[in-house]
């Protein structure tokens, strides 16, 4: 379809959309109005008809999401200023007017890394498992390809950068896992350990003209904002045995260092603390927004949800607006109920609708607020204003003779630790655009 095409497909399926929701406002109504429960057949058609408007919301927003995206690269063919932010988050700017391309959540790195390979040797080529296999047996029989990959990936540090397009995929897992990238958080490419973005410190301000009358000059301030690479580890013990003879255990290390470096790199762009090798995150930020539920916590109802949603549109935020908040959370919001019994979660004020919501056991539930020692909190916000620099390298080490303290697997078990570490950092565009419900009682 073509860009114009898409946009009314998007319009169309949004009117559907409204019209599922006033249809399930309906049901709600006529109970309501005649005093009286849902009966089974209501609360059937109830549940049906919302199910159907959440998940049209995620195609709408697919297809909303490639209109912007197409737009704003028909844009990015002209002449632009030193932005750190572009609305649609898809083109930035270094500090020497460079443009740095930022991917979707959808976005892969390969979509923008030109892999280093030899001659010959194409992305598909490569496998990790027999990588993996080759690097632990020192037996490279049917693993040519990655074993000529290996020459132009040595690191001077003594281990094994893994060749860029496997790289590249045990990242893009890791990127998968974290809740906060599916909420719309941006991937920049790093080249190097620093990323130095030009950031709008000001914008201009407008005033109305008298005749003849002086106008107060306001220009635009601009400020780097940096983006420094933190080393984030994860390592995992296996069996010589199993590496040897199964041929999935290449798959297996990939999604387990996957899912390891995912959950860290999760909590570490929600709460990091900026100090020491810790990257900081949305909860440490300046100028990121606090809705406090009171001096000891409180119960989270979908009312505050729209206040937080008010708070980011307040502050000229715009785009989707999404959250994130604890397993916790999610269950005491998807429990609620109004006084005649019925669920809120799938009603509740159109802010909340409109909401794409993740739930992550990354988000504390044992937080000290006043008296209260179980609080939690949630992340609301634009989050395609967070920006999370990356390494496009991952580093992958093998030991037979290493052994696990917390596990004791090692030499003497005749297992191989593998060690793997990425490196990131993350920037809010505008950290007024996110707002943290601070205090979650449960």
């Amino acid at each position: 379809m073509s860009m114009v095409q898409i946009a009314q497909e998007a319009k169309r399926l949004r009117a559907e959309r409204m019209e599922l929701i006033e249809s399930a406002r309906e049901i709600l109504d006529r109970a309501e109005s005649e005093q009286r429960k849902l009966s089974a057949d209501e609360e059937q058609r109830y549940e049906h008809v919302t199910q159907a408007a959440e998940g049209m919301m995620t195609t709408i927003e697919r297809l909303e999401s490639a209109t912007r995206d197409s737009l704003l690269g028909a844009l990015d063919r002209t002449p632009r200023s030193n932005e750190l932010e572009d609305r649609g988050g898809v083109v930035y700017r270094d500090m020497n007017g460079n443009q740095v391309r930022s991917l979707a959540p959808s976005e892969r790195l390969s979509d923008v890394c030109e892999p280093n390979l030899p001659d010959g040797i194409r992305p598909s080529d490569l496998d990790f498992g027999r990588y993996l296999r080759g690097l632990v047996t020192g037996n490279w029989h049917g693993a040519e390809a990655e074993e000529r990959a290996m020459t132009v990936s040595v690191d001077a540090a003594g281990g094994h950068l893994v060749p860029e397009p496997l790289s590249n995929a045990v990242i893009d897992l890791s990127r998968n896992e974290s809740q906060v990238l599916r909420a719309g958080a941006r991937t920049l490419p790093m080249e190097s350990s620093t990323l130095k973005l030009a950031a709008v410190t000001a914008d201009a301000t407008s005033e109305w003209h008298a005749e003849n009358a002086p106008i107060t000059a306001s220009d635009v301030a601009f400020g780097p904002k940096t983006l420094t690479a933190k080393t984030l580890v994860a390592m995992t013990p296996m069996s010589v045995e199993l590496i040897e003879d199964s041929p999935n255990a290449g798959d297996v290390v990939q999604r387990s260092l996957s899912e390891s470096l995912g959950l860290a790199l999760d909590l570490g762009l929600l709460r990091g603390s900026g100090s020491g090798a810790e990257m900081l995150g949305i909860r440490g930020t300046t100028g990121v927004q606090i809705l406090d539920l009171g001096t000891n916590g409180a119960a989270i109802d979908l009312d505050d949800f729209s206040q937080a949603a008010e708070m980011v549109r307040s502050a000229n935020g715009r785009g989707q607006i999404s959250a994130i908040y604890a397993p916790r959370t999610w269950g005491q919001i998807d429990r609620q109920k109004d006084g005649n019994g019925r669920y809120l979660s799938n009603a509740g004020p159109e802010s909340w609708q409109q909401m794409r919501r993740f739930s992550s056991g990354q988000v504390p539930i044992d937080l000290t607020h006043g008296t209260e020692t179980a609080a939690s909190e949630a992340y609301v916000g634009v989050f395609n204003e967070v920006l999370v620099g990356m390494r496009t390298r991952l580093t992958i080490e093998i030991s037979r003779e290493a052994t696990d303290a917390a596990s004791g697997l090692g030499f003497s078990t005749l297992s191989v630790l593998i060690r793997a570490y990425l490196r990131a950092d993350m920037i809010i565009a505008r950290p007024s655009h996110m707002v943290v419900i601070d205090g979650i009682a449960p």
